[in-house]
């Protein structure tokens, strides 16, 4: 049985304009479920008349930015926000990567975990 468990972020202070490094992002093709848990131990400030700041976690069949989809389930992650979010998705494609979106006025202290099971 296929089981993988990662650390993606570990207390990492994030600003709008940071991404995952695409170098690093996982290639998790040989699993069929995932369990992500992201962690905000910092609450972001919303930057004056912009949009409420989130976390996205997004999957591609291919490892570039231009075919980053949602999962079926949106995993989103309140950045304002203080505490943990876990999501099971039971299907996706081969690459799991992490995006920013929003405004920011001050950063936020993420941790990002994942299981790949199958």
């Amino acid at each position: 049985m296929y089981s993988i468990s990662m650390r993606m972020l570990d207390q990492k202070t994030l600003q709008i304009g940071d991404g995952i490094d695409p170098s690093v992002v996982p290639d998790l093709g040989d699993a069929h479920e995932l369990e992500i848990l992201v962690t905000v131990l910092t609450a972001a400030t919303v930057g004056v008349g912009g949009d409420t700041p989130q976390f996205q976690v997004k999957h591609a069949p291919m490892n570039d930015t231009q075919y980053y989809v949602d999962f079926p389930t949106v995993v989103a992650v309140d950045l304002t926000k203080t505490g943990s979010t876990w999501i099971h998705v039971p299907y996706f494609l081969r690459y799991i990567a992490w995006f920013l979106s929003g405004t920011m006025e001050s950063g936020a202290v993420v941790t990002l975990d994942i299981m790949a099971k199958g």
